[in-house]
């Protein structure tokens, strides 16, 4: 916004708004901020795009499409939404014409039609009864290499057949059903050579002929053409191999008997031709085609998708052309989607429900029945102001087979503010009359300069451009090269990035340092004012990046006489935040969840309800077992994912098995949730088998090893004596007869009291 220099130039962004008084520092600048500065809101030119509806008559038997006319005024870049609604109408008005393919091939076809033309108008009857039939012929231009030379006799010579002709208009629109049978029922079959027919000489005779045709005035009926052929088409440029250069000029070329006069003059229309012709007549084509050309027809008619063009597989001998046309027209009828072709720099798009408030798919809605509405809202957006857009007045925005809304266009290019009404012309705020003062501006006359118009000569070299200069270095560029020295005074350029200020323009708001990628922090911790970041409230340093935590403990406090995060004993402030011990949370520490009668212990009875007993919430809150405040209880597979948000732990046990749940407080702050995690935290059972086997195991292993060591005692033991015996034996000198360790078997002793008796 800042870089645009007039009130013109400002609107012409989507963003932008513009003030006349002089109490802001730019003029061009967002909405808010002007009204922040100070500007009258009659001084702001913040024009917005809107729409008003200049005609608008209630849906009816012939009106399906509310509105049908609207006015648009558009601001570039600023979109306006206008409200279409659709509801097709009972016995709506149907013109039907058939156009039918007469040539040779076709015998059969006619053959059948002449039975079916009754049942035709039966079935229209079943759709509508307001309705009028109508009936043409076509064959092919009547030149060679067209049909044979032989023009009344361009059949064989045994067959019975009438001559050559390009369109016949044999029965205008009429509600007279037996006279068109009768119609029907007097034609003849004709012949050509080529494949290719001039069908579309005739649709295109079909779509300009109003009058001959008879079609319902414009928008008060649903106009439909069958067109009926076995063949592919001639286009544009095929007529030269008969002859024929000159160009289909899209004109009536009816004679009174119905007969194309310039079929052997002008050449074949071109397919983009006759889509603007039928597009303009609001007619939309059924092609009844045989399955040898089904898909050329198919082709044309999704290409001729906005006019709501259909196609339809016609038997060999027309036997279902009843059913086909009994089938197009539901479809037709039951299908609403706009069509629009915008005119340059002009963008539009639309969204919209269907019926039963079903959104609209691919852009259409499906199996609308009578009554039933249909709602869009179409955005429509001016890119921007060009001298091409301008030229466009209107466009229309068609609803295939309903009815169209016409859409005047108006483009807000100019400021009001700039309007002959408010300009004054050779104002006195301009220098005593140098110029024309409009939307708080001078615009200067000829020769005269400057934001005042105060200086006569913009080629003037005496201009002492010293003063535009902070100091007198020669090198120095005036206005700090940062604006124009106009008559001695500094003109601060404009810059997208922000405002350039000071006498000398040396000053701007946006050269500070940042923090976080904002000048200063952004708005809220400081301003940069001539380079230098002015830091508000607690913010500190050369980008307001730090806190003075000092300053914070307001932040820590609950209201203005609590303490501190509760007390010592509850939580500590850190840097405006306070962090709670272990018992407590809440934002200043004021919840004890786990002391007595905190959620956790009001909880608790709760969780054994709902999640042991397994009985629901309704029920527990009846047996008193849950707080009426308790909204619901959820369970989760770990309460962790829960906790580690900020959530408060509780615990409880049951069954020598501990529990944990959690609860989150509601917007309210009164109510809370309960979430309670599935697994309990449970001690493992004694393995008794284990401690029998390690009882019984350690008894038989230390049994084991006592006998072990009493082994080894007595073979150490006897090792011992073994080797004292060895030593003695060597030592010892006896007689071989007697061993020294044998021992009498008979012992004898002597008692020293016996005197011998």
């Amino acid at each position: 916004c800042l870089s645009q220099s007039t009130c013109n130039e400002c609107i012409s962004k989507p963003s932008c708004a513009w003030c006349s008084q002089e109490v802001t520092p730019s003029r061009c600048d967002t909405y808010l901020r002007l009204k922040g500065y100070g500007c009258r809101e009659e001084n702001i030119s913040n024009p917005q795009s809107i729409f008003s509806e200049t005609k608008n008559d209630p849906v009816g038997a012939t009106i399906q499409v509310t509105p049908q006319r609207v006015t648009l005024k558009l601001r570039p870049g600023i979109p306006s939404i206008l409200p279409v609604t659709i509801r097709p109408a009972e016995n709506y008005p149907v013109d039907l014409y058939y156009l039918m393919d007469m040539s040779w091939s076709m015998e059969n076809d006619l053959d059948n039609l002449k039975k079916l033309a009754g049942k035709i108008a039966e079935s229209m009857k079943n759709i509508t009864k307001n309705f009028k039939l109508g009936f043409g012929s076509f064959v092919d231009k009547t030149v060679s290499p067209y049909v044979r030379t032989e023009l009344t006799k361009p059949c064989s010579d045994t067959s019975e057949c009438v001559a050559s002709y390009g369109f016949k208009h044999i029965l205008p629109l009429v509600r007279n059903d037996t006279m068109f049978k009768e119609k029907v029922n007097e034609q003849k079959i004709s012949g050509n050579l080529d494949e290719p027919e001039g069908g579309f000489d005739a649709l295109m005779q079909v779509a300009v002929c109003d009058q001959q045709i008879g079609w319902s005035v414009n928008g008060t009926s649903r106009r439909l053409v069958v067109f009926v052929t076995d063949a592919p088409f001639h286009l544009a440029g095929d007529g030269k191999l008969g002859g024929i250069v000159t160009p289909n000029d899209g004109q009536c070329h009816l004679s009174n008997s119905g007969v194309y006069t310039k079929s052997d003059e002008l050449d074949y229309p071109s397919i983009a031709q006759l889509h603007e012709k039928l597009l303009q007549k609001q007619i939309q084509p059924i092609f009844a085609v045989t399955g040898n050309v089904t898909d050329l027809y198919l082709g044309l008619s999704n290409s001729w998708d906005d006019l709501g063009a259909t196609t339809g597989v016609l038997a060999e001998d027309s036997g279902n052309v009843v059913q086909l046309i009994k089938n197009s027209y539901e479809k037709i009828a039951s299908t609403v989607k706009l069509s629009y072709k915008a005119p340059p720099g002009i963008s539009v798009s639309y969204s919209g429900t269907c019926k039963d408030g079903q959104p609209v798919v691919n852009g259409e809605c499906t199996g609308v029945g009578i009554g039933q509405k249909v709602k869009f809202d179409v955005s429509v957006t001016l890119d921007r102001c060009t001298e091409d857009v301008q030229k466009y007045k209107s466009f229309p925005i068609r609803v295939p087979g309903f009815g169209l809304l016409n859409v005047d266009l108006e483009f807000i290019c100019s400021c009001q503010c700039d309007g002959k009404d408010f300009r004054e012309e050779n104002s006195t705020r301009c220098s005593s009359g140098n110029g024309t003062y409009a939307c708080g501006q001078c615009q200067c006359h000829k020769g005269r300069y400057g934001e005042l118009c105060e200086c006569d000569n913009p080629f003037d070299k005496k201009t002492d451009v010293t003063k535009c200069k902070a100091t007198n270095a020669t090198d120095e560029p005036p206005c700090s090269g940062q604006g124009q020295c106009i008559c001695g005074k500094c003109v601060c350029n404009r810059d997208p990035r922000g405002r350039i200020y000071g006498d000398k323009c040396q000053c701007n708001d946006f050269s500070c340092q940042e923090h976080q990628g904002l000048v200063c922090g952004g708005n809220e911790r400081g301003v940069c004012d001539c380079g230098v970041c002015k830091c508000k409230d607690v913010y500190v340093g050369v980008n307001c990046g730090q806190r003075n935590c000092s300053l914070l403990d307001f932040e820590c406090r609950k209201d203005k006489g609590s303490p501190v995060c509760g007390g010592p004993d509850r939580g500590t402030c850190e840097c405006g935040k306070c962090k709670c011990n272990r018992k407590y949370t809440g934002q200043y520490c004021e919840e004890c969840p786990s002391c007595e009668g905190g959620i956790c212990s009001r909880s608790k009875d709760c969780i054994l309800c709902t999640k042991f007993e397994k009985k629901s919430l309704d029920d527990c809150k009846k047996l008193n077992r849950c707080e009426p405040i308790v909204q619901s209880v959820e369970f989760v597979d770990k309460i962790e994912t829960l906790t580690a948000k900020g959530l408060y732990r509780c615990e409880g046990a049951r069954d020598k098995c501990t529990y944990y749940f959690t609860y989150d407080k509601r917007a309210d702050g009164k109510t809370y949730d309960l979430y309670v995690q599935e697994k309990q935290d449970c001690p493992e059972p004694a393995p008794i088998l284990a401690i029998v086997l390690g009882v019984v195991g350690g008894i038989l292993l230390i049994g084991l090893l006592l006998l072990l060591i009493g082994k080894i005692m007595v073979s150490m033991v006897d090792r011992i004596e073994y080797k004292k015996f060895e030593r003695d034996r060597m030592r010892s000198k006896w007689h071989r007869e007697k061993n020294p360790l044998y021992k009498e078997a008979k012992t004898t002793f002597e008692n020293p009291t016996y005197a011998g008796r």
